[in-house]
């Protein structure tokens, strides 16, 4: 399951020319605050690190890709981190049991997504 790499530096600058290209913009050095969903649109404030100045801006969908300790995750959650599976993984290995393992700070790596396997 897990035998492709990716350059991700490689793709990341793809995703940024695609995105500058179709009229989008990137925010360099930009801390995300809050969001707030409303009616017909997600309303997204953020704050420009070197200028401490606030950035707004809205859209249709906003897809959160910072993972499950993300502040979009504990906004919703209130104020904490939800619990994550992998469903992928997990439904494929149900024969197995599993180590969960966790970085010393307590949140987990995307390695340990994965759980590890041990012959029952």
């Amino acid at each position: 399951m897990l035998n492709i790499a990716l350059d991700g530096e490689k793709l990341l600058y793809l995703a940024g020319v695609k995105l500058t290209e179709a009229g989008g913009e990137i925010w360099d050095e930009t801390e995300f605050v809050r969001a707030d969903v409303e009616a017909k649109k997600v309303v997204v404030q953020a704050s420009h690190l070197p200028t401490k100045a606030d950035r707004t801006t809205s859209a249709r969908l906003l897809v959160d890709a910072m993972g499950s300790a993300s502040p979009i995750a504990w906004q919703l959650n209130g104020g904490r981190a939800f619990d994550s599976v992998c469903p992928t993984v997990g439904a494929a290995i149900d024969m197995f049991s599993t180590v969960t393992a966790t970085s010393p700070g307590g949140a987990s790596s995307f390695g340990n997504c994965f759980p590890l396997l041990v012959e029952n």
